[in-house]
């Protein structure tokens, strides 16, 4: 009758934890991508004169003064 090898339950267990590792790199790396995304649109809409970047009150104004509805996005 065989036995059970401990050692097989620390291979599995390290390649669980390998597997694990690589998931929660790509995850980091994923998010980075993604804050890099988001501060290159903002640096875009900053600069643009058809955007209203974080001034609300800006923004206010300009839709009462044009007659035109305002469109908030939060992010």
């Amino acid at each position: 009758m065989r036995g059970h090898h401990p050692g097989g339950f620390v291979a599995l267990a390290a390649v669980g934890l390998l597997a694990g590792f690589g998931f929660m790199t790509g995850a980091q790396a994923q998010q980075k991508d993604r804050d890099a995304l988001v501060r290159k649109d903002r640096s875009v809409m900053e600069d643009s004169a058809m955007w209203i970047y974080n001034d609300v009150e800006k923004g206010f104004r300009i839709s009462q003064k044009n007659g035109k509805p305002l469109l908030i996005v939060f992010r």
